[in-house]
């Protein structure tokens, strides 16, 4: 069974995915006030296809849910995601498209 733990390091402005203790992704973000602007996905290599991207993101867009802020979804991946799953287009700041 993995160990997959999904943090948000304000300090580094970045949603970690750890797996046993080694960060295996990140999103990449900015943040005004109550606005996050998720800017990049990336899974590392060894990691990739395994439907890890997906799980970063679901558990990043649940972080800013629950602290009630809105997603700006500059990143392509965030986007395309929000896309397919429209139980997170509440989620995205006004004027924005998902």
């Amino acid at each position: 069974m993995e160990n997959l733990d999904i943090v948000r390091n304000p300090d580094a402005h970045r949603f970690e995915m750890l797996l046993d203790g080694e960060r295996i992704g990140v999103i990449d973000y900015t943040q005004d006030d109550c606005v996050v602007t998720m800017t990049h996905t990336e899974i590392s290599d060894d990691h990739s296809g395994k439907g890890f991207a997906a799980r970063l993101v679901q558990a990043a867009l649940a972080d800013v849910r629950d602290s009630g802020e809105q997603v700006v979804p500059d990143c392509a991946y965030v986007r395309k995601y929000i896309g397919k799953h429209p139980e997170w287009r509440d989620l995205v700041a006004q004027g924005q498209n998902a």
